[in-house]
Parts: structure tokens; sequence; C-alpha cells
């Protein structure tokens, strides 16, 4: 395993706000697209792409870490399906996820929205949604939204 001393993306926004500007951002977005790209040409679903889970090597390059939820899709399939869930990072979840636990690259895409929307938020934790949450149903996963942000 690789050492990076700057540690994750989330907490590195938060520490340097003032210092990393919208070009920065748009420079790390680039770099995890890439490497979101590469991980869909090799077949494998991340499940848990968010910044708490890109590391920090240097000011100027992010690479994408924890693969533990991490997934290879057999030849024959364009989704996993997961049999039991769990804790899971659900605010990062696709509907699709969420409703039929059904995990591909358009899902590991809709994670990639979720995790620009923190990128230019900076980490801020009144805009950030929980890390990990127990399974909810998506009523609860709206009214949690409804009431946190209106």
């Amino acid at each position: 395993m690789e050492y990076l001393p700057y540690g994750s993306l989330r907490d590195y926004l938060i520490k340097n706000k003032q210092r990393i500007d919208h070009m920065k951002l748009v420079h790390y977005t680039a770099q995890i697209c890439k490497g979101m790209e590469y991980l869909a040409t090799k077949r494998y679903i991340h499940r848990d792409l968010a910044t708490r889970n890109i590391l920090v090597e240097s000011e100027l390059r992010v690479k994408i870490g924890d693969f533990g939820l991490s997934k290879v899709l057999p030849q024959d399939k364009e989704y996993y399906m997961v049999k039991e869930p769990g804790e899971s990072p659900i605010f990062w979840y696709a509907p699709e996820s969420l409703t039929e636990s059904k995990f591909s690259v358009a899902s590991d895409i809709w994670s990639f929205g979720v995790v620009l929307y923190e990128l230019f938020t900076h980490s801020d934790k009144n805009c950030s949604p929980p890390a990990v949450s127990s399974s909810l149903s998506l009523p609860s996963l709206i009214f949690f939204f409804f009431f946190k942000y209106s």
C-alpha cells in the first residue's frame, strides 16, 4: 500500500479551502475521471467513490483509493448485485443501487457526480452527507434531504 502524506481529499479540501481554486478542482476532477475510466476498462466497479476515498499525493495529484467494496464485473454481466446489503455509503449510491442493490459503471458515474458536489463545496460538513449509513428506504432519504436542505 502506498503512503500519501496529504491524506484524503476530503480532509485536504477542508484544511486548504482558501488555497484551492476552481482550476485545481477541475484538475482533480480530470484525474478522478481518468482513474474511474481506467477501472471501467478493466471491468471494475468501485462502489465507494467519495472524497474520503481519494488520496492526495501532492498539491497537483490525487489518486483513487479504498477498494474494499470494489468488484470485478463478470464478462457476461454489466452489473453486480449485492446479496447481503449492510452498512453502506448510501448517500453516494445511484437510485438502482438503493432500490435493487444493483451496481455498475453507471452507478459509479452517479457517485462521481456526488464527488463533484463534494469537490466544489470543499467537503463542507454543512453541505455533505454522512459517510456511512445503515440501510434506509428511499422515502427516508428524501425526508432526510428535504428537512436538512430546505
